[in-house]
């Protein structure tokens, strides 16, 4: 079996990205929200946005069991005449770890994601109620721990882990106009990342795959500029 690595060997990777992901998103944000110069003209079908939703998840893993989470999410966009928006979102959602099978462990997964997000409104934006589709893709820095709890497997599991991989989204929702340039968001979406591996000392196996997929709940408010 493979022995397990310390929580320390991720800490430094953890850091890096932790500078690479603030300074690419905020650089994401910026040439989102800012007007191309020169382009004036065009300006008035150019409106951004800023929003933050709440999120409660089921989550799904191939080889973990997990608790109901929940998440939260802030994004800043624009949209584009009547029926585009695009943003960039950052959220940060987790569920608890309750088993491996089978056997019972207790842990948690946690993860931050920056996502690029397109969506679709077919009968326009500035409506009481605008049905919309949205699809996303970006990355996921995720941080995951399982320790069982049985007392015959005492001792075994896996330290806190942390990895980086591709996440992707998908979204169906309705939004609800407040008020001029105000609107209340509710949706159902779809999130997943790319597999991961992580090494672990269990009797059956000595890596569990990481593969966080979630069905979520979002519910928020947008604010247009």
């Amino acid at each position: 079996m493979r022995a397990i690595k310390s929580s320390q060997q991720f800490d430094k990777r953890g850091g890096v990205l932790d500078i690479w992901r603030y300074g690419a998103g905020a650089a994401l944000v910026f040439f989102l929200c800012s007007p191309t110069a020169g382009a004036q003209e065009e300006t008035k079908d150019i409106k951004p946005y800023a929003a933050v939703r709440m999120t409660l998840e089921n989550a799904d893993a191939n080889e973990f069991v997990f608790d109901n989470g929940y998440g939260g999410v802030v994004a800043a966009g624009v949209r584009y005449k009547e029926k585009w928006r695009a943003e960039i979102s950052v959220s940060r959602r987790g569920s608890d770890v309750i088993g491996i099978p089978p056997i019972e462990a207790e842990g948690y997964f946690r993860a931050w994601a920056w996502l690029l997000n397109v969506y679709y409104h077919p009968f326009g934006v500035d409506r009481v109620i605008s049905p919309y589709a949205a699809l996303g893709g970006g990355f996921n820095h995720a941080s995951v721990e399982a320790l069982a709890t049985d007392p015959q497997y005492e001792g075994l599991g896996f330290p806190e882990q942390r990895y980086f991989e591709k996440s992707w989204q998908g979204k169906l929702g309705v939004a609800l106009k407040l008020r001029e340039g105000v609107y209340l968001d509710a949706a159902a979406a779809y999130f997943v990342s790319d597999d991961h591996y992580v090494d672990a000392i269990y009797p059956h196996l000595d890596e569990v795959e990481s593969a966080y997929r979630t069905y979520s709940a979002l519910f928020g408010l947008r604010i247009e500029m």
